[in-house]
């Protein structure tokens, strides 16, 4: 059968590879840290890609000098599958290696081909080719080394696919039917585009405004912007993404409510769009970028030809999260949220990189940021941020990433093997792919966690899982699964309550059934609707107010002695009388016990009495923010540009209004018993009970299992219980084992 260019049979190609897999895989010696580099020959655009293998040994003495080559982070997309003549076919390309061929997805066929030269060969490591993804064993000892190589690499280059073109932006612009940019620049001012302005890579120019010809040179040789191949019309989206990047990186496009340093070349139309656009590619969400990213000595981003420094997307993110959060804040929370979602999105997911980075204790000299006056500006919360997180675990790193994908699940946990502290409760998990399921991998990890970590947290958190994963114990966490919510803030806030105990003592694995010693608090009698994380910002006052009813009807929400308009009486009924006093239970308990505060390794500390004006003043701006209509909560317009132990900003109430919403989004407000009020997973129900364990930092909440009569439970979550999150000599003395399935 002769087929299209481009298709390969299936039912030929495993034949193909079974027998070309020695040429195309020599053999690695596993006792040694050797691995294969792809050596690509050079080409032009239009041939086809060839290259050959070479095995270098990473531990061998002077490697730096025999090793050289870049290795490759990107996305690997799925193959579109098609029916001819009754036969499965896979849509994808061909590279040939040692002449023999091998099929490669269009995704990395196009990186191959922008990143191979004219006229010279280039060596790569390219996880896809240089590891027989067929063998468990090989994958077993090559993730081993997965620190190393991108760590020796000279350059780890990050491909995120090809440049974004002038007609998808035209057609998202049609769905949409907005200017998304022009939209947001029309309300501070009018700006003249360069509609026919292009830069190619023969003329690279800044025309980013400046105060002096020096410092545009600096911009220019800090954040160089370069193209791999001429630059045509259809890099214009691109290039003009980059200059903006480049323009906030070394802060001269604008305080954005300055028109005059608007930079004029941009289009206004567009940029927005195509940033958004950015962030959508899937190399973002993937789970090994991270350690592919900060391990790097050097990284460079190339989207299509034309490539930029990775210290320009971190120095951005930085100077807008500084913006964000000082001078721009009070215009930020005025305009169309376009603005705010596509760069706080940018920026949320770069700050991620960086957070997870200190969590690793990457040990090197390298800076946060690139730009020495960027350092230099730096606010104190900025400064104790950028220090490595003290004991931080896998845990850690694994709640922080735990929104990325992998299309083998056990990588969410593999994939971040490699950034664990050597020196620091490292966990005895190694890499297994060979005859070991997710929910074997899924089980270790929750047993080698309680182990390194002297603790029981790995249980705390959302216990939703995929329809496959239902059969996993309830106190197994299925890191496969991602909650988006406030819960990664919400755990940090735990450790503010972390109890110690004997590690000896501390759990008893009996197969699926984890034994465990505490003792139970109360029995749940009442509990209120949970708090959407997606309604207007008055729903969720309101949602508050009904919360405080149920605690203590005689004391509504809003305290201050000024009756409110007869317009809004009818929405805000609970909020209309007049109060002086907010009880500590209530306004503790919507902040579980805490505010953020980043001279802590956490990000919070905990509340106390002395906190209430906090309470009231963010009390006032939350009424002003719902009044003048709509809000989301918690985007709230202006969203958080980055995790509270990132951002910079200093002020009190925003810091406690963060604290409010990783605490009650997603929540519900229970009563157990006649005196303890508490905030629980939104799956609770009436009769679960509450049980302090020993060695957990919260409580948790439990479901009798087999009539309760037998000691068994089923975890339902965590909760936070106002007054009951230390404990007593009485309570310790009184713990007894308990089994979790």
């Amino acid at each position: 059968m002769v087929l299209q260019n481009g298709d390969i049979n299936v039912s030929n190609s495993g034949s193909l590879s079974r027998i070309n897999r020695a040429i195309i895989y020599p053999r690695l010696v596993r006792s040694l840290a050797q691995i294969r580099l792809f050596k690509i020959h050079p080409g032009e655009p239009g041939d086809a890609i060839r290259g050959a293998i070479l095995i270098r040994d990473l531990d061998a003495p002077h490697h730096n000098e025999e090793v050289s080559y870049k290795a490759l982070s990107h996305a690997w997309k799925e193959r579109a599958s098609k029916k001819t003549h009754g036969k499965d076919f896979v849509r994808s390309k061909t590279v040939f290696i040692n002449d023999s061929p091998i099929e490669v997805t269009d995704n990395l066929l196009e990186a191959l081909i922008v990143l191979r030269h004219s006229s010279s060969e280039r060596v790569l490591w390219v996880d896809s080719l240089c590891i027989d993804q067929n063998n468990d064993a090989e994958k077993h000892h090559q993730v081993n080394l997965m620190r190393k190589i991108y760590r020796y690499a000279e350059e780890v280059i990050i491909w995120l696919g090809p440049e974004i073109s002038e007609e998808k932006l035209e057609a998202e612009l049609d769905k949409s039917r907005v200017s998304l940019l022009g939209k947001v620049f029309s309300t501070i001012g009018q700006f003249r585009t360069r509609s026919s302005h292009l830069e190619t890579s023969q003329n690279i120019v800044d025309t980013v405004p400046s105060s002096s010809r020096r410092a545009s040179k600096d911009v220019q040789s800090l954040y160089q912007i370069s193209s791999l191949r001429p630059a045509g019309p259809s890099s214009k989206p691109t290039l003009n993404l980059f200059y903006f990047l480049r323009a906030l990186a070394a802060d001269i496009p604008f305080h954005l409510n300055k028109t005059k340093h608007v930079p004029a070349y941009l289009d206004q139309h567009k940029l927005l769009l195509a940033l958004k656009l950015l962030m959508e590619r899937s190399w973002w969400n993937r789970v090994w970028v991270i350690q592919e990213t900060i391990l790097a000595t050097k990284a460079t981003v190339v989207l299509g030809p034309i490539q930029a420094p990775w210290c320009m997307f971190v120095d951005a993110a930085i100077r807008y999260d500084l913006h964000a959060h000082s001078c721009c804040s009070g215009f930020l929370k005025n305009v169309d949220e376009t603005l705010s979602d596509a760069l706080s999105t940018f920026t949320r997911t770069i700050l991620e990189f960086l957070q997870i980075r200190k969590m690793a204790s990457i040990s090197d000299d390298r800076p946060l940021c690139s730009s020495p006056g960027l350092r230099a500006e730096l606010t104190l919360a900025w400064q104790k941020a950028a220090k490595p997180t003290a004991n931080a675990t896998l845990l850690d790193i694994l709640q922080a990433a735990r929104s990325r994908e992998a299309s083998d699940q056990r990588d969410k946990v593999y994939a971040l093997l490699g950034l664990e502290d050597v020196s620091n409760n490292r966990t005895s998990l190694r890499p297994v792919y060979a005859d070991k399921s997710l929910h074997q991998v899924l089980q270790e990890t929750a047993v080698a966690l309680f182990e390194a970590t002297g603790s029981l947290d790995a249980i705390l958190g959302s216990r939703k899982r995929y329809p496959a994963n239902l059969s996993l114990p309830s106190w197994i966490t299925d890191w496969s699964y991602f909650d988006a919510s406030y819960e990664r803030e919400r755990l940090q806030a735990a450790k503010l309550f972390k109890s110690t105990v004997d590690r000896s003592t501390l759990f008893r694995e009996l197969g699926s059934i984890l034994q465990v010693r505490g003792m139970q608090l109360a029995v749940i009698s009442d509990f209120s609707e949970s708090l959407h994380p997606n309604k207007p910002y008055d729903f969720a006052l309101d949602r508050l107010a009904l919360w405080q009813a149920k605690a203590h009807a005689s004391e509504p929400f809003w305290f201050e002695k000024r009756p409110l308009p007869p317009w809004k009486k009818k929405s805000y009924p609970s909020l209309s009388k007049g109060c002086e006093k907010v009880s500590n239970l209530f306004w503790q308990t919507i902040c579980g016990g805490a505010i953020c505060d980043f001279s802590n390794s956490s990000g919070y500390r905990r509340l106390t009495d002395d906190d209430r004006p906090i309470y009231r003043q963010w009390v006032k701006e939350s009424m002003r923010r719902a009044f003048k209509g709509g809000r989301k909560f918690p985007s709230d317009k202006f969203r958080e540009a980055g995790p509270p132990v990132m951002h910079a900003s200093a002020d009190p109430a925003h810091q406690l209004d963060h604290a409010i919403r990783a605490a009650t989004v997603g929540r519900r407000f229970f009563q157990a018993g006649p005196d303890l009020y508490g905030l629980g997973p939104n799956s609770l129900k009436r009769d679960d009970l509450v049980f302090k364990i020993l060695g957990i930092s919260m409580p948790l909440v439990l479901r009798p299992l087999y009539g309760g009569n037998l000691g068994r439970y089923r975890v339902v979550g965590d909760c936070y219980v106002h007054g009951s999150m230390d404990w007593t000599d009485n309570e310790r003395a009184s713990v007894r084992y308990v089994s979790l399935l």
